[in-house]
């Protein structure tokens, strides 16, 4: 697993989104890297600023709850809008719910 994370670290370092993505992602859920919130945050925003849609989707669900980031209403609809665009399904559950938060 250390040279998978090794070469991760490389291709996110080399601008890869998908891993960018797939750091953030480790990071959010604390397997194989200790869970920490804020750096979730950090490789999310570089893969999302690339376009990657599960990227916007996490950021987004992080900004709707404050998981890591500063709350964000408009930040989660932007980020959870570009993910239902991209085609990921979760994001319009998540639309529905900010929708409601926000009333």
């Amino acid at each position: 697993m250390k040279k998978y994370l090794a070469y991760l670290q490389q291709a996110a370092t080399l601008g890869s989104s998908n891993a960018q993505a797939e750091i953030g992602y480790l990071y959010l859920i604390g397997k194989e890297l200790p869970q920490n919130l804020p750096d979730a945050g950090v490789w999310f925003k570089k893969a999302a600023a690339q376009g990657n849609f599960a990227a916007h989707f996490y950021l987004g669900r992080m900004y709707q709850n404050g998981d890591g980031v500063e709350r964000n209403m408009e930040k989660a609809r932007f980020h959870l809008s570009n993910a239902a665009e991209g085609g990921i399904e979760p994001a319009l559950k998540a639309l529905n719910e900010l929708e409601h938060q926000t009333k």
